[in-house]
């Protein structure tokens, strides 16, 4: 396998409009300036990594007894794991970046630096809610989107999460849970996505002046 390193000196735009990024554990949902919503379905994503931990969980299992071949098959399927995972996420990170690249927009993620302190043992979360959500992905996603968007030349920001999908991205009102990952405001009488409006509250977050993620 012969690896070629390339570089580039992009030549950073002038954003007419801004893309706001919600990375959630079984889509990306993407909100523009323009009024237009995305949402791409990372559910493959999910269910490979499960995949793979059954299979992890079965080689350690009947390999118990030789220390190297379990190290052999797991590092084995472990490259296998992240290879799918990997091109899974870049098409899904390309096509947004496209969108971006094609519409001249600054892309605005939510920092999720920390999160996975949410999930330890002893936070009150059951065993395979805490093996799903410490195995998601984001940074990933995040990672991908970041360099695509720059080697174009769009910028990237980070913004703090915090009330992203709790304030109407109206009027600001605060919301009200309903079911199926709804949300409604009492005072724009509005029912939308929860993803949606965490997308749509990224993109207008306040963003750095100096100093843009990497």
């Amino acid at each position: 396998m012969l690896a070629i390193p390339l570089s580039k000196e992009s030549v950073p735009i002038e954003p007419s409009g801004r893309l706001g990024m919600d990375v959630n554990e079984r889509n990306v949902t993407w909100a523009d300036s323009s009024g237009a919503v995305g949402k791409e379905d990372t559910s493959a994503v999910a269910e490979l990594k499960e995949r793979y931990k059954a299979i992890r969980s079965k080689i350690a299992h009947r390999t118990c007894r030789d220390a190297r071949l379990m190290q052999k098959l797991l590092s084995r399927y472990g490259k296998r794991e992240r290879d799918r995972t990997t091109q899974a996420i870049h098409r899904i990170t390309k096509r947004i970046v496209n969108h971006a690249k094609a519409n001249n927009l600054a892309i605005i993620m939510e920092n999720l630096k920390g999160i996975r302190k949410l999930y330890r043992k002893g936070n009150g979360q059951g065993t395979s809610f805490r093996g799903r959500m410490n195995s998601w992905m984001f940074w990933e996603i995040q990672r991908q989107t970041d360099y695509k968007a720059r080697w174009e030349g769009n910028p990237v920001f980070c913004v703090n999460p915090r009330n992203t999908s709790r304030k109407c991205p109206t009027c600001g009102s605060s919301l009200v849970e309903l079911e199926g990952r709804q949300l409604w405001c009492p005072l724009c009488k509005k029912t939308e996505d929860r993803d949606v409006v965490g997308a749509k509250n990224t993109m207008a977050c306040a963003v750095p002046q100096a100093r843009p993620s990497g």
